[in-house]
Order: C-alpha cells, then structure tokens, then sequence
C-alpha cells in the first residue's frame, strides 16, 4: 500500500493531479470545499479538459503543469490527509454506482471481452465494447462533471437514460489507486504490440482484456487513482504502460455482475457546474494562461476538439 509521503510525491510528478491543484488555486476554492465532491469531481473534470491528449500541446502542458504545480507542494498533504479526501482511493462502492447512456438495451448486453489481442494502431485502454459506471456522491457523479464542465470526449444527445446498478458481492473487482497498479494490470496480462526495430523503450502495454475477464469482473478507477496514474508512465521488462484514455473516476464492467438495477427519471439537461454560483466555470479556464485565464468567462463557449475517430474511443457503454 502506498504511504502519504509515497502519494504526495506522485501527486506532484501526475499531470492532471497538478492540473487540479492549479485550477483549484485560480479558482480560489477552499481546501474544504476541493476535497469534497461536487467540487472536486469538477476541478478533476477540468484538469483532463487541460491536459485532452489529443490537443497538440500536449506534451508541454504535461510538463508545465507539473513544473507550476511545485509552487504549491505545501497544499498536497492538506489535501490527501485531509478527514473528508478518505473517499478519494476508496474501493468500489458496490450500491452506489450509475450509469449514464444512450440506450437501454446497454444494460442488457455487458460483453465479456473474447477478441484476439488487437493490431498496433489500436491502444486497448478499454475493450473495444465497454460498459462503464461512475460512484455517486449526493446528486453528482463523475460523468455528471464531465458534462457539466464540457470535458472529455463523450457529447452525448440529451435526455440520457439513467440507473442505479448494485454491485454483486461476488464480483471480483481489480482496484486502480496509482501508476503502478495501472502497470500492473497492463504487465499481469500484457499486450504488447511490436513493431520491427521498435526500440524497447519507446514500447507499450496494454491489458489484454480477455484474460483480464477471466480473473476480474470489474476494474475500478478511483477518484485518487485517476488524478494520480493519468498520463503517468511506468516501465518494466516488456514496456511502459500508461492510463491515458479514462476522463474520470469509474468502473470498466468485464460482464454483467450487478445484483439490482433501478430506473432512473432521465437526464434532460447538462448539470450545473460546481462554480457558477461565485461566476467562474472552469470549464474556459486554461491552466497554462497565465493572468488572462482570469478572463476567459468572457469567451463565448468551451474550447472543444474532436478525438480521433478510433473505435475504442467512441463509448457504447455509457
């Protein structure tokens, strides 16, 4: 298990964790109020909008956030030893996830994973058909920030349909907390595309999910690990693995394991943001603007960039 020192350090070497701290000092959001979700589901939903890996940037804003981070080493273990930050690396709350869709028939067609491992060009960060739900906090979950905010990849046509599913207490579930555990994951059941005279250091893995389903129902992404392991490179014997596609906290259903479902009324619109009471939606604010960003409520909308069009991005499972 990882110590507070350990998770301090990794907080400031993790993008989207730097992110999240520089939002949240921009913002001015109290300690108090950024460790408790709504708030901090919508500073991390506008960290990843910062740090969106398909952005051309990116590699700088990776390394400037970290480097404008240090300035604030001192709030980190404010933060992570903070009484009301437990639930950041909490295990899976089994009566308390949801999902979020485009239809009901999602429900009933969770697949088990049983593709052959896939070419190179396709970087399985998720089986290619993937069903996902995300904890409840109150009235707020992590995809409800993620639309709130305008971040990420999933701009879905409104109403979605909504349900609260109940975990089985069976079902295996595969915790994600750090860097390591991701790298674990991708090693214990690697794929690792090679391309002729790859050098090993420029050389990925990625989790097989077939042999995953075997030995996990679900794999859990808390809200800690999320800010901690995103973008964060480990390397081993076969290569570096790195989470990089998953916008939030969430669980990456491998076969249908809930105990009881209940319908919910549809969402009919996107949910307010956190910050508009105080007049600031973080969802314009640029980490790296420096003093203008202060000012970017003035723009006319989201900054907003379309993903690439690989399948494995497009959900159709939430």
């Amino acid at each position: 298990m990882d110590t507070a020192s350990d998770r301090e350090e990794m907080f400031l070497q993790a993008p989207v964790a730097c992110a999240f701290l520089l939002l949240c000092d921009q913002l001015g959001v109290p300690l108090d109020e950024a460790v408790r979700p709504p708030a901090a589901l919508d500073l991390a939903a506008g960290a990843i909008s910062d740090m969106y890996p398909w952005a051309g940037d990116h590699e700088q804003r990776k390394v400037a956030v970290v480097e404008r981070a240090a300035r604030l080493r001192h709030l980190v273990p404010r933060l992570l030893e903070h009484p009301d930050s437990s639930w950041w690396f909490a295990s899976l709350e089994r009566d308390r996830q949801v999902w979020l869709g485009t239809s009901r028939d999602q429900m009933q067609s969770i697949e088990v994973p049983s593709e052959a491992p896939p070419p190179r060009e396709y970087t399985p960060q998720m089986p290619p058909a993937y069903f996902l739900t995300a904890t409840r906090y109150g009235e707020r979950t992590a995809f409800h920030s993620l639309l709130a905010q305008w971040a990420g990849d999933w701009d879905p046509e409104l109403p979605l349909p909504q349900a609260d599913l109940h975990v089985a207490d069976d079902a295996r579930v595969f915790e994600i907390r750090s860097p390591q555990d991701w790298y674990e994951l991708a090693d214990r059941y690697a794929v690792v595309p090679v391309e002729r005279g790859e050098p090993m250091a420029d050389r990925q893995i990625f989790p097989h999910w077939t042999k995953v389903a075997a030995d996990w129902d679900i794999v859990h992404l808390s809200f800690g690990g999320f800010l901690l392991a995103t973008f964060v490179p480990i390397a081993g014997p076969l290569g570096s693995a790195r989470l990089w596609t998953w916008e939030s906290e969430s669980a990456l259903w491998l076969r249908p394991c809930y105990s009881d479902r209940i319908e919910q009324e549809p969402l009919v619109g996107r949910p307010r943001s956190a910050f508009e009471g105080v007049g600031v939606r973080i969802r314009h604010l640029r980490t790296l603007g420096g003093e203008d960003a202060r000012l970017s409520e003035r723009w006319g909308g989201p900054c907003r960039m379309k993903a690439r069009s690989r399948r494995w991005w497009r959900s159709r499972g939430r």
